[in-house]
């Protein structure tokens, strides 16, 4: 099961510790951005397109969104192994955003038709 988008940001926000709204804001302190990128490359690990993300998070076009990923991206690959853990912590901590699974008790009761007693979930 894959989070929300929206369940994705509330999950990265603390990790990256920049506010929800100045994820979402354009503010373009060094800090804020490297979150908000951040926040680009969870999601698409989770394989949310760049369109999409862009969308839900209020950006007019995706090519900010595919900016960030290359940039988060690259910076792993050239080994920012504190880098490589926040993304695989914040990944990893939008999982516990998803809702549980709750199944609804089975009940049984009496059949009206005299044949005993019936299922329902």
């Amino acid at each position: 099961m894959t989070p929300s988008l929206q369940a994705i940001l509330r999950a990265v926000s603390p990790w990256v510790d920049v506010s929800i709204p100045a994820l979402l804001g354009k503010d373009r302190h060094k800090h804020i951005v490297r979150g908000r990128h951040v926040l680009y490359a969870v999601a698409r690990r989770y394989g949310y397109s760049y369109p999409a993300i862009a969308k839900e998070y209020g950006w007019r076009d995706h090519t900010s969104i595919i900016n960030g990923v290359k940039r988060i991206e690259g910076a792993i690959a050239n080994g920012d192994a504190k880098l490589a853990e926040l993304v695989n912590s914040a990944f990893e901590a939008c999982k516990e955003e998803l809702p549980e699974i709750r199944r609804a008790p089975v009940v049984w009761w009496p059949c009206c038709e005299g044949a005993g007693m019936v299922r329902c979930a």
